[in-house]
């Protein structure tokens, strides 16, 4: 595997996104697998993987990685992550929540229930909110919308 990262990553690249990245290790995937394997000199890394491939079970279900977070909603429905302000339903508010932090989705996870979804902004100082919940926030406790107004 350090081979691999050596190979891919050396020189280092900069990418705006993670579209450009994906982009750019499937070009260097697709070059590196032309090269001759380190232990069969006869063959490609390609020819050996097909070979190998055939050997490999399928994955039955899709693997989930994520860290996991306890933390408190904050008194104006908000969890912080990586210094970005994530809403969750204001029913929550003061309370303990689970946060699941991949590399695309934040999960707010309260009483064994999903509550809240955002996609995962990477910059800093943003608030990422659910406009929908504003409604059942005013709905809820007039104070909070004024609360949420403020952020804006």
């Amino acid at each position: 595997m350090g081979n691999v990262w050596e190979w891919l990553f050396t020189p280092l690249a900069r990418f705006s996104n993670l579209v450009e990245l994906n982009d750019w290790l499937a070009i260097r995937c697709r070059e590196l697998a032309q090269r001759k394997h380190p232990c069969h000199s006869g063959r490609t890394i390609n020819e050996c993987f097909q070979e190998e491939q055939r050997l490999l079970r399928p994955i039955i279900a899709p693997f989930e990685g994520y860290v996991e977070q306890m933390m408190r909603v904050s008194n104006t429905s908000l969890v912080h992550v990586d210094r970005n302000r994530y809403s969750v339903p204001v029913r929550f508010a003061r309370q303990a929540v689970s946060v699941h932090i991949s590399a695309n989705p934040i999960q707010v996870v309260a009483q064994a229930q999903v509550v809240a979804t955002h996609q995962r902004v990477f910059g800093r100082d943003q608030l990422i909110c659910n406009p929908w919940a504003l409604f059942a926030c005013a709905r809820e406790e007039t104070r909070c919308l004024t609360q949420w107004c403020a952020f804006r």
